[in-house]
């Protein structure tokens, strides 16, 4: 791999890398999981009632609202990051 390459390889991947730590709590925030609960008239307030009023333990509403309420945690990030990161560097791979 030439040099050039390498550079833009690397840059797609740091992107990716630092863009999730910043959209994946974005998107969670503006699906309507925040600080204060769950926003009413939002995604997240469709998604909560298909539950019936119940919401179990675990479940994905749970969690994104678990999220929301208290951001994402250290190794979260780093797992996130990671994910996204090797996603980047596939979608590089794919579209040569």
């Amino acid at each position: 791999m030439d040099i050039a390459l390498w550079q833009i390889v690397r840059a797609h991947i740091l992107c990716c890398y630092v863009g999730a730590s910043i959209v994946v709590p974005a998107a969670i925030y503006f699906a309507g999981f925040t600080t204060a609960g769950i926003a009413a008239g939002s995604l997240g307030a469709t998604l909560m009632s298909t539950y019936g009023g119940a919401v179990p333990a675990g479940s994905l509403c749970a969690v994104l609202q678990s999220i929301g309420a208290a951001g994402l945690a250290g190794k979260t990030v780093v797992l996130t990051q990671t994910v996204a990161a090797g996603l980047g560097l596939a979608g590089f791979a794919i579209r040569r």
